[in-house]
């Protein structure tokens, strides 16, 4: 069946669905709204924008909780006293370790993506023709081996000339060895508890040469910040995993 015979045959499903919705509204005399499809190019440039925002956003929450430890802007987990620099979490203060799980990320790269796409979508004021009315999105990531599917539930109402259509569901996919790059972290914290007060830089370089990673390191006064870092990653570009070892006790965590 070629195209023009599709479309032709959409209208009349169409047609014929909207006059059995009228039969039955008036047979039952309750007023109701009947929702009718918009026209199919402008859905589809709704549905391809907001898909392009998902893919966007997704793919930078990855970088940005792993820059902060796999948090998203928890300055509670932070060593510095206020948000003037970046989130940097202590997985080991004194005796006590405090590294994420991979629920923990999983919930920081979805309440990244909740706040970042209706920043993205802008109230769709590009879509001057449309209505469009929208809730506020709530996504679900899941992340298995190195595959990471975020799936975002995003109601639009959209409105023209009478006729209104809605879409919901949206679904991206991207890649990153988050839990890779966890278990690497924990291993050099768990040597680093061992031996604490002692920075162990020779058991950081160890554990990076032996996974073909690098890392940075930076020394403050009772801290050490570390970012480890692989560079041929599936996600496309350097992914950067920071935390810091602080040598003074803290209260949260486990013994």
């Amino acid at each position: 069946m070629s195209k023009k015979a599709q479309v032709s045959l959409f209208i009349l499903i169409g047609i014929v669905a909207v006059i059995i919705v009228g039969v039955f509204i008036y047979q039952r005399g309750v007023q109701q709204e009947v929702i009718a499809p918009a026209k199919i190019d402008e859905m589809d440039a709704v549905q391809n924008f907001v898909q392009l925002c998902l893919d966007q956003t997704a793919h930078d929450s990855i970088s940005y909780v792993l820059e902060e430890g796999g948090y998203y802007d928890d300055f509670s987990k932070s060593i510095y006293e206020a948000p003037l620099r970046p989130m940097t979490p202590a997985y080991l203060a004194g005796s006590v370790k405090d590294v994420p799980d991979i629920t923990t990320i999983q919930d920081s790269l979805a309440q990244y993506v909740n706040e970042a796409v209706p920043l993205c979508t802008s109230q769709f004021s590009q879509f001057r023709e449309l209505e469009i009315q929208e809730s506020s999105p709530n996504t679900k990531v899941t992340i298995t081996g190195n595959n990471i599917l975020f799936e975002m539930d995003y109601k639009l109402k959209i409105i023209k000339q009478g006729s209104t259509s809605v879409l919901e569901k949206f679904t991206a996919k991207d890649g990153a060895e988050i839990i890779e790059m966890l278990k690497f972290a924990e291993e050099f914290v768990d040597e680093q508890k061992e031996n604490q007060p002692y920075f162990q830089i020779s058991a950081l370089a160890d554990i990076a040469n032996e996974n073909n990673l690098t890392f940075e390191w930076d020394h403050l006064e009772e801290a050490e910040i570390i970012r480890l870092v692989k560079t041929d990653s599936v996600f496309g570009e350097p992914l950067k995993l920071e935390f810091a070892i602080d040598y003074n006790e803290s209260e949260t965590g486990e013994e």
